[in-house]
């Protein structure tokens, strides 16, 4: 059975394995601006894993929060990368407010009525709202 920690290591390493060959793929194809925002994605996503891979040895929930927020943003990049594949523009602050609700919605079921099944719910809300505004692009012909 897997545990905690090495599901969170696998996915710092899925995570940065990922950010490297999009690395490799901006490097090799600069005029492609989808593969940046695709690579910042990655990388922040490793960063968000790693993390809240910290709520293992701390006590608290604020690993999983900062972790949270930051794998919302990583996945708001990925979309913005969506759109730039399509030459659209990018929205930062429709990245900026998901985020920023993402880590109001978090805190509030944190702070103000622990429930962690509303943390969950906000926490997959946020991170499935960038993907579902690209749905428009990815449908079209």
């Amino acid at each position: 059975m897997l545990s905690a920690p090495t599901l969170w290591t696998a996915f710092v390493v899925n995570f940065l394995a990922l950010g490297l060959i999009w690395a490799y793929v901006t490097r090799s194809y600069p005029k492609f601006e989808a593969a940046r925002f695709w690579t910042a994605s990655a990388f922040a996503a490793a960063g968000g894993a790693a993390l809240a891979s910290l709520r293992v040895v701390v006590d608290s929930l604020l690993p999983l929060l900062a972790g949270g927020t930051v794998l919302i943003f990583a996945a708001c990049l990925a979309a913005m990368g969506v759109r730039r594949f399509y030459d659209r523009p990018v929205g930062w602050r429709q990245t900026a407010l998901i985020t920023g609700l993402g880590f109001a919605g978090v805190v509030f079921f944190i702070v103000g009525y622990d429930s962690v099944a509303m943390r969950m719910f906000v926490y997959s809300a946020c991170q499935v709202l960038p993907f579902a505004l690209t749905l428009k692009l990815l449908l079209s012909r």
